[in-house]
């Protein structure tokens, strides 16, 4: 990620030189390098867990401590009454909800 970015840095100091007929190349491409490197890393980070994202929301969840259900084992009545349980805790959440 960082070394893409250097590369777009690059790429945007040229496009502005020659947009302006000036020579830039003055320009401090290592302007506060600690702040690159967060933004790399913390980047990295996300980039992964995206490409995880079911795994990653369902480890979020449980951590907060949700019950998660893997629904996807269940037979079709088992499914369509694990649905039907969900949408009626949900009406009575948002029904109390309404009421407070």
């Amino acid at each position: 990620m960082i070394r893409s970015q250097h590369v777009a840095t690059q790429a945007n100091i040229a496009l502005l030189s020659a947009a302006d007929n000036d020579d830039l190349s003055y320009v401090d491409q290592n302007f506060q390098p600690e702040s690159l490197q967060t933004w790399g890393k913390s980047g990295s980070v996300i980039n992964v867990e995206m490409r995880r994202y079911r795994e990653s929301v369902l480890a979020g969840l449980v951590e907060d401590g949700y019950t998660v259900i893997d629904a996807s084992d269940a037979d079709d009545d088992e499914s369509g009454a694990i649905i039907e349980s969900v949408k009626a805790a949900s009406e009575q959440l948002y029904t109390t909800e309404c009421e407070a």
